[in-house]
């Protein structure tokens, strides 16, 4: 349902109207070199912890089973040297700089595969045929949801990595696999940092390789954190704008009329006041006293500037203006009675009150 038009964004497929094959170079091809916000999950010592764990998360649409023949590469991250071709990334025979990859199988199970030799299939004991949709005959359908989550945090050795496949929001398998950066043969080559940092100078991150006819990618989401089983369910089919901007707002107190029976500040309390319910936090009250005979006089204004003894006029206005509870006159005397800045004499009296 796509709305009203101008009120509701439409999304964005990336569509693939002809056949790739395995050395065709086409696909959805980003950087994620080193020190970038796409390097996380993997391969990063103790002294960059926050880039340890990582989500990758997207829909893909399958065409109908009859015409898928070959795997497909659902997302792939390989280094590139500095004399590679780029134009020949994209292509899945290109395997020589291969960290990991997740692929559909022709079966529609995915497979992940990492460069020390270790894989996961989608695969399991129970019958989970249900993740995986086609494409029906009406042409509608094949819409499935694929997220990986990887953590390097906490292992012994700095190539090791959990890594977690969920299909549709359900966990369908997890293993501890090791990621060898190619060029480097020996743990220790690995865990040297320096050396590992020129490896990964660049790399890249590519989506849709070897693609069917037919076959569609969106909503293609990198988070720098492993989200949890709950967090991808609640948010798969959730529309996220990209690029969001922050926005820094400010908030002004004012001394226009009214405002301050707005505020409805209360005055500290007093040595043996009692609560009385029939006061208002935005309207006036009589203080009150009991003389010696036990009768009750009101205190006025005069008399609290009185007992205030040796305070400033500023600082005898300031309570007056905040005990006032409505009082709009008594805060504009605070607030332009100097030529001031308004909003900035309302603070400190507020202060000085307090």
């Amino acid at each position: 349902d796509e709305g009203e038009a101008g009120k509701v964004k439409l999304l964005y497929d990336l569509v693939f109207s002809e056949l790739s094959s395995y050395t065709d170079a086409r696909g959805l091809f980003v950087a994620a070199d080193r020190g970038s916000s796409l390097d996380v999950g993997m391969l990063h010592s103790d002294d960059h912890d926050s880039r340890r764990k990582c989500t990758i998360e997207l829909w893909y649409r399958l065409p109908q089973a009859s015409d898928v023949s070959d795997e497909i590469v659902l997302a792939r991250r390989s280094l590139v040297a500095e004399d590679d071709d780029l134009s020949k990334l994209c292509a899945a025979s290109e395997r020589e700089g291969l960290l990991w990859e997740l692929v559909v199988l022709p079966s529609g199970r995915l497979q992940f595969r990492a460069s020390g030799g270790a894989t996961l299939t989608s695969e399991t004991d129970k019958d989970d045929d249900g993740l995986v949709s086609w494409q029906r005959e009406d042409g509608l359908g094949g819409w499935n949801h694929v997220c990986l989550t990887f953590s390097s945090k906490g292992h012994q050795n700095i190539n090791d990595c959990q890594v977690s496949l969920l299909m549709k929001g359900a966990l369908v398998t997890s293993k501890l696999v090791s990621i060898i950066p190619p060029g480097l043969s020996s743990a220790k080559e690995v865990s040297d940092v320096d050396v590992l940092d020129d490896v990964m100078a660049r790399s890249t991150l590519m989506f849709g390789l070897t693609a069917p006819a037919g076959f569609r990618l969106t909503e293609i989401r990198a988070w720098s954190c492993e989200r949890s089983e709950d967090d991808v369910k609640l948010m798969m089919s959730e529309y996220l704008r990209a690029a969001e901007t922050k926005k820094k707002f400010k908030v002004k107190i004012r001394s226009s009329k009214g405002t301050a029976k707005k505020l409805g500040f209360l005055a500290p309390p007093k040595e043996n006041d009692q609560a009385d319910p029939r006061r208002s936090l935005l309207s006036p009250i009589a203080a009150s006293r009991k003389d010696g005979g036990g009768d009750e006089e009101d205190i006025s204004k005069a008399d609290i500037s009185k007992a205030a003894g040796d305070a400033t006029p500023k600082e005898t206005a300031s309570f007056d203006a905040f005990n006032a509870f409505g009082d709009a006159a008594a805060l504009n005397d605070i607030t332009e009675g100097d030529g001031g800045d308004p909003d900035a004499d309302v603070a400190a009296a507020f202060s000085d009150s307090v």
